[in-house]
């Protein structure tokens, strides 16, 4: 089974995704700030992350970095 995590800060635009994808028979984690977006990285290893550029305080790339550094170690 694929593990996907969704990291998107917009409420509807995560839950369509988080939807469509589940129907389509996969496993869907949802975020909606960094910081959850990485408790969840700590939690389960997603095959693919799927994430907003803008998250508040952090951003999309700022997440890919952590997820770079996160696999390196």
């Amino acid at each position: 089974m694929i593990n996907i995590l969704i990291v998107e800060d917009e409420a509807v635009l995560r839950l369509t995704f988080q939807q469509f994808l589940e129907e389509e028979g996969y496993t869907v984690y949802a975020a909606s700030s960094y910081d959850e977006a990485v408790k969840h990285l700590s939690e389960i290893s997603p095959d693919v992350v799927v994430s907003d550029i803008v998250l508040g305080g952090k951003s999309g790339v700022d997440l890919l970095h952590y997820i770079h550094e996160y696999e390196s170690s």
